[in-house]
């Protein structure tokens, strides 16, 4: 992997940050009642590349694993603009979305059938690999992923003695709490008030690691509201949306 610098991340996330989708093209994302027509109108955004492969015939499965590859693609990215001693912390939230697939297969469920028809999970039940996957020292952690995660990325991350990745890394943790107890339509309230904490701490602490943590963040928030967009689309096309 290359290596960055903060100032180097830190303009380009300011860049990517400044690209984002406004409500104007939110708006043009979430009007289609098809997934056709919402393929094509996140094709004119900076969201482009999460969809990348998706067609309008593309099933439930195939937009999850699109998301999930999506998310890695931005946090790898992101990865190789910081600091050498950085990089390795900053990759580890790539693995933000198998949580909930940790703690199933920690807890002894049967693997699922369409994790065979994922590249980046199928290694798992490769011995050869599965020992060098990032998702197997969660699962042999037991059930609390949560702390499994921050455990490893505490042992990951380099001090910051301005406080402020320790600032943020609690806000994400809080919200991940908070997330797990909501009933299913609540997720949207809780991103929603999640954003502007984020948004915040990242205009306290520019050009800094929190500032770029922050957007991966933003960038995930965005991620998961897509892929609601997306499925609702994929999984329920005879379903009429509301107005």
């Amino acid at each position: 992997m290359t290596t960055g610098s903060i100032e180097l991340a830190s303009a380009r996330v300011s860049a990517r940050y400044g690209r984002r989708v406004d409500v104007v093209q939110w708006h043009r994302i979430e009007a289609p009642r098809t997934l056709a027509g919402v393929l094509d109108a996140v094709r004119t955004t900076p969201l482009d590349g999460w969809v990348s492969g998706l067609a309008p015939s593309s099933d439930a499965h195939a937009i999850d694993r699109r998301m999930r590859a999506g998310w890695r693609e931005v946090v790898h990215e992101v990865a190789r603009w910081m600091p050498g001693r950085w990089q390795p912390a900053v990759a580890w939230w790539a693995t933000l979305p198998d949580l909930p697939l940790a703690a199933a297969l920690a807890s002894g469920a049967e693997v699922p059938r369409w994790l065979r028809q994922d590249p980046h999970y199928r290694a798992l039940l490769e011995p050869a690999h599965a020992r060098a996957h990032p998702l197997t020292a969660l699962r042999a952690s037991g059930t609390d992923m949560g702390a499994a995660w921050l455990a490893e990325w505490n042992r990951r991350a380099p001090r910051d003695a301005s406080g402020w990745v320790d600032r943020l890394v609690a806000l994400v943790a809080e919200h991940l709490r908070t997330f797990r107890a909501l009933a299913p339509g609540d997720g949207t309230h809780a991103r929603r008030t999640l954003q502007p904490r984020v948004v915040m701490l990242m205009r306290h602490a520019p050009a800094t690691p929190a500032a770029v943590l922050a957007y991966l963040v933003l960038a995930l928030g965005e991620g998961e509201r897509l892929r609601g967009e997306l499925m609702r689309r994929a999984a329920f096309p005879a379903i009429a949306l509301a107005p």
